[in-house]
């Protein structure tokens, strides 16, 4: 229907214009919010809940590359990092010129209890290495890697698992020294003199992974 808005008053035309505007975010009401929020979050658990368990592979060989692929990246904001890795430069002093490479929480995993990680190794954070060199000292390859971890008696053990297949890059895994009020809930790169850590979310409490800590 054409609107002649020639024939309608000032007043009248605004208001019938403000009728057919979007709703703005700012003007939903709390309890929607907090009722889209709970929606989402019960999905999340869903998602956790229903994560495929993976066995250690025998040496040599590797993770279930099928199970994997069914694990995906968390849409949270602030749920991973991206930027060129760091490497011992001139002195030793680290210097961003490695590979560019994104680190992003695995959905669902900030609903993992230790106990579950326990029963099986999970993958906690996808990284992709864009281009075509590696970073061999977290055992990335170029492309999508899997950054797989395991609580074993007192503490923790963790693999980089490249999707191209091979064997996993073992890491060594602290918990210790975080604040476990408010856990993160994404992963990131954490930087070094020399090189590069994983930081990420181990049963609900933040982790860092790398080749010696």
């Amino acid at each position: 229907m054409k609107i002649a808005s020639a024939s309608l008053a000032p007043w009248a035309l605004a208001l019938l214009l403000g009728a057919c505007a979007p709703v703005h975010p700012s003007d939903v009401a709390p309890e929607d919010v907090r009722r889209t929020w709970q929606e989402s979050e019960k999905a999340l658990r869903t998602v956790a809940a229903n994560m495929p368990t993976l066995a250690v592979p025998a040496p040599g060989a590797s993770f279930n590359l099928d199970s994997l692929l069914k694990f995906d990246t968390s849409a949270r904001q602030g749920a991973g990092d991206k930027r060129h890795l760091s490497n011992a430069g001139p002195g030793g002093i680290a210097v961003s010129d490695g590979p560019l490479a994104e680190i992003i929480a695995v959905k669902g995993i900030e609903y993992k209890s230790e106990m579950a990680f326990t029963a099986s190794p999970y993958p906690i954070a996808i990284i992709v290495v864009f281009g075509t060199a590696g970073y061999p000292k977290l055992g990335l390859m170029p492309g999508k890697n899997y950054w797989i971890v395991q609580h074993v008696g007192s503490g923790w053990i963790a693999w980089i698992q490249p999707a191209s297949g091979g064997a996993p890059h073992p890491l060594h895994v602290s918990t210790s020294g975080f604040d476990v009020v408010e856990p993160a809930i994404g992963a990131s790169f954490v930087w070094l003199d020399t090189d590069e850590n994983l930081r990420g979310l181990c049963g609900g409490k933040p982790c860092v992974s790398g080749p010696g800590l």
